[in-house]
């Protein structure tokens, strides 16, 4: 059950933005670089992200693995390589694509209310958390000794927690704020809060269950 929160949370926040978006298309101006430019800027820093932290985490996850002897080593070798082509091609992309934006905000200071800007911050911090928290909770469970070691119990929550602290510092930072932002956000306040929520009560069912 609880493998399939995470995608549940990514689907109920992507669900709530699409449905703000319709709710609110042709209402809030967006003057600057254009919509077309600002869905390819803000969709190409958005896929690369993702295989770059891919990338990230399989490369955390080999690293870690590698302590379990040069068996455990010599299996991963694919891994790597992959691991390392993901996130050495994905990662400039991504950069690239942000440094644009991050111009296009400088050129024109609207472009920091612009949908396709608060759509891209709500879903990777969506995403982030949900896969972090749940990279969180396996790590604890091997902690307490109910889950054998495996590295992506160190890697999803280092990677994905890395990149939502990182969004999550932009978009607190970002001035003026709008109606239809403050809607995305809460949109995803409430289904992160959710989430958190159900996991805690699974968390405590399970302890009283072994208490009881």
């Amino acid at each position: 059950m609880l493998s399939f929160l995470p995608l549940l949370v990514i689907v109920a926040i992507i669900a709530a933005i699409v449905v703000l978006v319709r709710r609110h298309s042709g209402v809030e101006d967006e003057p600057g670089i254009g919509t077309l430019r600002r869905l390819y800027y803000y969709g190409l820093a958005f896929v690369a992200l993702m295989v770059s932290a891919s990338g990230a985490v399989m490369l955390v996850d080999y690293v870690s693995d590698s302590f379990g002897g040069p068996e455990i080593l010599s299996r991963g070798a694919t891994q790597l390589a992959m691991a390392i082509a993901l996130t050495v091609v994905a990662t400039p992309i991504w950069l690239f694509h942000w440094i644009l934006a991050q111009r296009a905000i400088s050129r024109f200071p609207s472009e920091i209310r612009a949908v396709s800007r608060k759509v891209y911050l709500t879903v990777v911090l969506g995403v982030s958390a949900a896969l972090g928290a749940f990279g969180l909770i396996s790590l604890l469970r091997w902690l307490f000794g109910g889950d054998s070691f495996n590295g992506l119990h160190l890697a999803f929550p280092l990677v994905w927690g890395a990149v939502w602290g990182f969004h999550w510092y932009v978009a607190i930072r970002e001035v003026p704020r709008t109606e239809f932002g403050d809607s995305i956000h809460r949109a995803y306040i409430y289904a992160t809060s959710l989430y958190g929520l159900v996991l805690m009560l699974v968390g405590t069912g399970i302890i009283l269950r072994h208490l009881f």
